[in-house]
Formats: C-alpha cells, structure tokens, sequence
C-alpha cells in the first residue's frame, strides 16, 4: 500500500453548492499531512469523504488500500477522526468516557492513554462537560492516540488550544506517527502549524486542489527579492508575468515571483535597482501568494 488515501475526480456538492470540484487527492502512507485553506474552502469535506460519513456525487474513494463502500465498519476501526471542540457525552467521567471510546478500537493501548492523561493534566474523575473546550479536544486526541490507528483524520485540532497545550498535542502528533507509521492528516488554516507538523502539504480553494507537495518544495516554488532603487520604480515590473506581487514603500519594495528569480534580479538590476537580495519565504507567505492568484482576499478572512 503506497497511499493511505486516494481520491480520483471526486466532486461533492450540498445543496446545489460545489464544495469539491473534479479533485484529485494522494495521501502517502506514513506521512505527516497538512490540509490548509480558509473556512468553506473544503477541507473538512475531504476528511469526512475519507471516513466514509459523507459520499461523493462523482469519483472513487480509496482508504488504507480499500474502495469504500456502504459498509466501512471494519476499516473504521483503523480510521480515527477528531474535529477540535467539546465533545459527545458531556455527563461522563474522564474515566468512563475513555472505558466507551476503547470498544470501538480493537487496539486500543490503556497505558498509552493514561500517560497521555497525565502528560497533559487531565484527571480521571473529572466530568468531561467540565473541562475546557481546549483540554476536552486534547481528550480526544488522547483517545485517537489510544486507539494506534493507521490513519489519523484531524480538523482544526488545535483551536482553541493554548500554546502550551498546542505545543503538546503537536508533539503528539509527530511522535505517534514516528512510534506506529501512523498517516497523519490535519486540516488547518494556520501555517505556522502546518509548517511545524507537516512534510507534505495542500492548500484548497474553492473546492479545488490549487497547491500541493513536500513542504520545503512548495517554499521553494515561490521566492521573494528585496529590492532598492535610487530613482523611482521601473514602470511594468508587475506586469512581468513572472512576478506574482511587488510590494512598495517608497523605493523599498518585496518582489515575489514564482520562476525565473535570478532573471527577475537581473531585470531590476538593469532597471537601476541599488539593491536585490533574497529574502527567507515562509509556508504563510506562499500559501498568500498562491491564494491571491486565485482572488482570494484579506477580506475574506484567511488568518
């Protein structure tokens, strides 16, 4: 098995409105994934097609190797899925919630949810209803965790977390996956995140796949130029169809381009720029860039 989810032009829509369009989708088994986009971009649709709770109009699903069909109750208990938030059965006790989560998973590890437990300061007796929206979503995740499952389908499981908190669930993360071969996938909208946890990312918008591949290649594809000129700016440098934004102050600027950056450099330089350096591009300014192109905007709520 080399992939641990593949979808092949999937499309979903709810009520007439398209939330995946004609998507294409490859998870690598064993891999630590992160799915980003704003809210509504589909990145929930993807997880929930992937656990078989929802059903595509158009395209095939394949999960750990399986097609999926109607009846997925045996690849479920290799499947986990956690969505951030409070959770079901608020009434019972850390302890009883726990005893209930472990018969749906045959593998499901007692000692390795306790150490969790402790690791995150979560007592036993403690009502569930009574914990904070942070730790009753660190619950789950210590219960998913519990669980050893092949395939681990997480949504924004960090909001609402405090740094500290988050810190901790990260590294949950990362050392699962390195203990059991786990595949990883996490929906998000915060790259900070994605870039900390993941070595393969995809960024949705609109229902489609607009980026995807290892993190350090996909910072790699877009490249951002310091850039000085003595008089003032060239006339047509945004125009360049190599060059995805200029951003000025004065005549201090940020060019970002997608290809062709040591090209680009050269073309200031011959236009009077005093100064072209490169400047370190992060996953957030990629993912903004990329976004942009696509006509997505500030506005519109991306964090």
């Amino acid at each position: 098995m080399n992939d641990a989810v593949r979808m092949e032009g999937v499309t979903k829509t709810y009520r007439g409105r398209p939330a995946l369009s004609a998507v294409d989708w490859r998870v690598p088994a064993g891999s630590l994934y992160a799915l980003m986009g704003a809210n509504g971009a589909g990145k929930t649709t993807l997880l929930r097609l992937a656990l078989g709770l929802v059903w595509p109009d158009a395209g095939t699903v394949a999960v750990l190797g399986e097609r999926l069909g109607r009846e997925n109750a045996r690849l479920r208990e290799r499947v986990v899925y956690v969505a951030g938030g409070r959770s079901v059965l608020p009434g019972l006790r850390v302890e009883e919630w726990l005893r209930y989560a472990s018969l749906l998973y045959p593998r499901w590890d007692d000692g390795r949810a306790g150490r969790i437990l402790d690791a995150l300061g979560v007592g036993r007796r403690a009502l569930v209803g009574d914990l904070s929206a942070g730790l009753q979503t660190a619950l789950q995740m210590a219960a998913g965790v519990a669980a050893r499952p092949e395939l681990f389908l997480l949504d924004e499981p960090a909001g609402g977390l405090d740094p500290v908190l988050k810190d901790q669930v990260l590294r949950l993360l990362v050392d699962m996956a390195a203990d059991l071969g786990t595949t990883v996938v996490v929906a998000t909208h915060q790259p900070a995140d994605a870039e900390r946890l993941a070595e393969r990312v995809a960024v949705l918008y609109a229902g489609r796949i607009v980026l995807e591949g290892e993190i350090d290649a996909v910072k790699a594809s877009v490249r951002r130029l310091q850039v000085v000129f003595s008089q003032s700016w060239p006339e047509g440098l945004a125009a360049d169809p190599r060059v995805l934004a200029v951003e000025r102050r004065g005549r201090v600027g940020l060019v970002t381009v997608g290809e062709d950056a040591e090209a680009v450099a050269e073309l200031c330089r011959q236009a009077g720029a005093t100064l072209v350096e490169g400047v370190d591009t992060d996953l957030a300014e990629v993912v903004r860039v990329v976004l942009g192109k696509e006509g997505y905007g500030v506005s519109a709520g991306w964090e």
